[in-house]
C-alpha cells in the first residue's frame, strides 16, 4: 500500500515551489518544480539568453551526452517564443570552440562572445528507464542556473525532475499481463522525449517572458517544442575515404549526383558533411546551388562567417540567383551588418518578388534600421504572397505596438496566431497568444480572439 500510495502521488500534477518564498517544499510535493527569481531579475530583466552546453553525473550515474544535448535542446525550444533574443546552441558550441580554455570558463568573456547578456547552465541529473516487471519508470531531470554574463548575478535557478510511470500493483493474473504490458510501452525511447520535453516546458515557465519582440530570422521557422536528440553517431571514416577516392575518378555530373545523394540521405553520418561538401564544391563544373548547401551546413552549425563566404561564392557564379543574393543578406544581418544586406535582400526580391521569405527579410532588414513604415509594407508583400506567414504578421504586430497602435497590432498578432497553428509553430502561436492577452483589456476586447486560439491549441493537444 505504501509503494502504491508513493506511485500514485508521483504521477499528481507538478507542484511549483518558489524557494524564495518555501524553505522547503509541501510534505506531499512529490512531483516539485523548484525555482526562483532573484532580485537582480526584477531590477533588469536580461535581453538575451543563451543556453551553454550542460553537464551530467560522472560514474555509475553518467548520462548518454545525446540525452544531455536533447535537454539543452528542449530548454532552448522553448525559450525562443519568448520575448527576448537567444542565440542558438549551435552557435554557442561554435563560439565556443573558438575561445581559449581560460575564456571558456569567464563568463563574462563568454557573453561578449556571443554578444548575449544572461547565460544558462547546469547539470541534466537523470535520463533514463527503469523496468521493474509490472511497473516501469522514466525520468529526465536537471538543475539549472541563470547568471548575467557580465557581473555573475544570478538571475535564475530551477530544478525538476519529470517523471512517466506505467503499470503497478497487480491484484489478479490480468492485472499482472496489463501490468506488463503497460510497463514495457512505457520504455519506448518516445517516452524518454515525453519526459524532456515535459522537464524543459516545466522549467522555462517559471522564467518570466520579458515583452515583444521581433523574431530576428526571416528564413528559420520558429523552433520545435519538441527537440530531438542529437544522433551520436560517427562518420565512417574508411567508407568515407573509399567513398571520396571512388567518386573522384568519376565524371564530374556523375560524381556530383553521388555526392548530393549521399548528403541528403546522411550516408557517412553528421560529421561527414564538411568532407562531402568539400568535395561537391571541388567538383569540376560545381553549381551555384552546390555552394548553398555548403552555406546553409554551415548556417546551421553556427558558422556564420564561413556561411557567408560560400554565399558570395555562389553569387558570384550566377549573379541572377536570387537565393544567393538572400544567403548573403541573411548572413550580413546574422553578423549584425543589417546596413551591408539590405541590397542583397533587395536584388533578391526585384529577382523573386513574389517570394514570401525574401519580403520577410526585406521587412526585417529595414526593421533593423528603424524605417517601420517600409517594414510593414513589406511585410504586407510577403502575407499577400503567403497568407500564412506567422513572421510577417507578429513582425508587424511588434512595429504598430511601438508605434502606440495597440488595435492593429492585436490583429497582427492574432493573424500570427493563426498562421502558426495552421503551420504547426505552436510555441510561437502560444506567444502570439499571449501577447493577445496582455493587450486585452478596457477599450481593447481581445476575448473573442484569445479563445479562437486558445480553442485552436487545446484541440491539437488534444489531437496529438
Amino acid at each position: 500500500m505504501t509503494a502504491l500510495a508513493l506511485l500514485l502521488a508521483a504521477c499528481t500534477s507538478p507542484v511549483y515551489v518558489d524557494r524564495g518564498v518555501a524553505e522547503e517544499a509541501p510534505p506531499l510535493a512529490l512531483n516539485a518544480v523548484s525555482f526562483h527569481l532573484s532580485e537582480a531579475w526584477a531590477a533588469r530583466p536580461p535581453s538575451c539568453v543563451a543556453v551553454l552546453p550542460l553537464t551530467g553525473p560522472e560514474g555509475e550515474a553518467a548520462v548518454d551526452p545525446a540525452r544531455i544535448e536533447a535537454v539543452r535542446r528542449a530548454i532552448h525550444a522553448h525559450l525562443a517564443p519568448q520575448g527576448r533574443r537567444d542565440v542558438k546552441p549551435a552557435r554557442v558550441d561554435f563560439i565556443l570552440d573558438r575561445l581559449t580554455a581560460a575564456q571558456r570558463e569567464d563568463r563574462a568573456e563568454i557573453g561578449r562572445a556571443l554578444k548575449c547578456e544572461a547565460l544558462i547552465s547546469g547539470q541534466v541529473t537523470e535520463s533514463g528507464r527503469q523496468f521493474l516487471g509490472v511497473y516501469s519508470r522514466v525520468a529526465v531531470g536537471a538543475q539549472l542556473r541563470m547568471v548575467r554574463a557580465g557581473t555573475g548575478d544570478v538571475l535564475w535557478e530551477g530544478s525538476h525532475v519529470a517523471t512517466l510511470h506505467a503499470g503497478g500493483l497487480p491484484v489478479s493474473p490480468i492485472g499482472v499481463a496489463m501490468g506488463i504490458f503497460e510497463a514495457a510501452r512505457n520504455m519506448d525511447d518516445e517516452q524518454v522525449l515525453r519526459a524532456t520535453d515535459d522537464l524543459a516546458r516545466r522549467l522555462v515557465s517559471t522564467i518570466p517572458d520579458s515583452g515583444i519582440v521581433a523574431l530576428d530570422d526571416p528564413a528559420e521557422p520558429p523552433a520545435p517544442v519538441r527537440a530531438q536528440p542529437l544522433s551520436p553517431e560517427a562518420p565512417r571514416k574508411a567508407g568515407l575515404e573509399a567513398f571520396l577516392d571512388e567518386t573522384a575518378a568519376q565524371p564530374p555530373d556523375e560524381r556530383r549526383a553521388r555526392l548530393i545523394q549521399a548528403l541528403e540521405l546522411g550516408r557517412f553520418g553528421d560529421m561527414a558533411r564538411v568532407p562531402l561538401l568539400d568535395a561537391l564544391v571541388a567538383t569540376p563544373g560545381a553549381r551555384p546551388e552546390d555552394f548553398l548547401r555548403y552555406t546553409d551546413a554551415l548556417a546551421e552549425a553556427g558558422d556564420y562567417a564561413g556561411a557567408l563566404a560560400r554565399a558570395e561564392q555562389a553569387v558570384a557564379r550566377d549573379d541572377s540567383l536570387a537565393s544567393a543574393h538572400f544567403a548573403v543578406g541573411r548572413m550580413r544581418i546574422k553578423l549584425g551588418e543589417p546596413a551591408r544586406a539590405e541590397s542583397h535582400i533587395i536584388r533578391a526580391v526585384a529577382l523573386e518578388g513574389g517570394n514570401g521569405t525574401f519580403l520577410n527579410g526585406l521587412g526585417y532588414v529595414n526593421s533593423l534600421q528603424g524605417r517601420g513604415e517600409r517594414a510593414l509594407a513589406a511585410y504586407d508583400m510577403a502575407i499577400r504572397a503567403n497568407p500564412a506567414n506567422g513572421f510577417a504578421y507578429y513582425n508587424s504586430g511588434v512595429i504598430l505596438l511601438g508605434q502606440g497602435d495597440r488595435k492593429a497590432a492585436a490583429d497582427a498578432f492574432y493573424g500570427a496566431g493563426l498562421a502558426y497553428v495552421r503551420t504547426g509553430h505552436y510555441g510561437q502561436a502560444g506567444k502570439a497568444l499571449a501577447d493577445l492577452k496582455d493587450l486585452s483589456g478596457p477599450g481593447l476586447d481581445l476575448a473573442r480572439e484569445i479563445d479562437t486560439i486558445q480553442g485552436a491549441l487545446a484541440a491539437l493537444e488534444k489531437k496529438g
